[in-house]
């Protein structure tokens, strides 16, 4: 079995804005306002670091708040 990091043990389950874009479907731009505007679930790690607990994302989206569009 391969030893984790502290960072990958850490980030565990974490992901990045590209990361949710591409899960909700929702432009990385859209992102960073729901962010700043705090309309949607993160965690920040430093004053630059912004990650993403995927279940929070999945619970984000089952509440309807975000709709996949199919294409």
């Amino acid at each position: 079995m391969q030893n984790k990091t502290k960072t990958e043990a850490r980030n565990q389950g974490m992901m990045k804005y590209k990361e949710v874009s591409e899960m909700t479907a929702v432009p990385l731009g859209t992102l960073y306002c729901l962010v700043f505007d705090k309309k949607i679930p993160h965690v920040r790690l430093g004053p630059r670091t912004v990650r993403f607990k995927r279940e929070d994302i999945q619970a984000w989206l089952d509440n309807g708040y975000v709709k996949k569009t199919l294409q």
